[in-house]
């Protein structure tokens, strides 16, 4: 069985319907999409303390892997966050490293 660059495909094999980037969240959908991003920063701090010099580079772009893993858009992804920030105002909210340069970069 062929299938196109475009579909999806899940662990058991079986064609995934593609997603409607466009409909309108329920509630209960925006919640756990909150929850996950919450949940995905936490994973991230995680594994970087358990390995702090290990390049973690694929795991640091919660937002898009939110976005992946729900099948929404990541400004949905922000909308859903921010909805519920009082909500989560007790978890710690995960904020992207700043990019580091080296100042004395040979070229």
């Amino acid at each position: 069985m062929f299938l196109s660059r475009s579909s999806s495909v899940n662990t058991m094999g079986s064609p995934l319907p593609e997603p409607d980037l466009n409909r309108d969240l329920i509630v209960e959908e925006r919640r756990i999409i909150a929850r996950l991003y919450i949940f995905l920063g936490k994973e991230y701090r995680y594994v970087q303390s358990l390995n702090p010099n290990g390049d973690l580079t694929p795991l640091s772009n919660i937002l898009r892997r939110t976005a992946e893993a729900t099948g929404v858009t990541e400004k949905k992804v922000l909308q859903c966050v921010q909805e519920f920030a009082e909500e989560f105002t007790d978890q710690i909210v995960y904020e992207p490293p700043k990019m580091r340069f080296k100042h004395n970069v040979l070229r």
